[in-house]
């Protein structure tokens, strides 16, 4: 009776010590989550203002140089962005749903990250 008492104890004891080491994993893939989710929504944020980008330079607004520095500038935080999915991906991490899609900086379409040039408007998203 008292060897069951001491064993009982004893799981007790060892299950105490390990639940934080399992409670922190758990937050770990719920941190990992977060951050694709969060890379997710920065990329469709980039998408947009290239959107908007190409819409005050063709209306006009902006001149051809701070049309390509900013252009170029929203590409380099993608290219940022992609490579963070692709090394969280590395590790095991889900990676980010619709990876293989990307919206056209000219009209906003969903295209293949395969394709060359927007099915939509012909815009050139092969630099992307």
């Amino acid at each position: 009776m008292v060897e069951i008492f001491i064993v009982i104890i004893t799981l007790l004891a060892v299950v105490y010590i390990l639940l934080p080491l399992l409670h922190k994993e758990l937050l770990e893939a719920k941190k990992t989550s977060s951050n694709f989710a969060e890379l997710e929504r920065k990329t469709e944020v980039l998408n947009k203002n290239i959107a908007d980008l190409e819409f005050d330079y063709q209306m006009g607004k902006i001149s051809e140089d701070d049309y390509k520095f900013l252009r170029d500038d929203y590409f380099k935080e993608i290219n940022t962005i992609y490579k963070e999915t692709k090394n969280l991906e590395k590790y095991g991490h889900p990676p980010i749903a619709g990876k293989n899609i990307i919206k056209c900086p000219g009209c906003g379409k969903k295209n293949s990250v395969n394709n060359k040039f927007c099915s939509q408007c012909g815009y050139n998203i092969g630099k992307i």
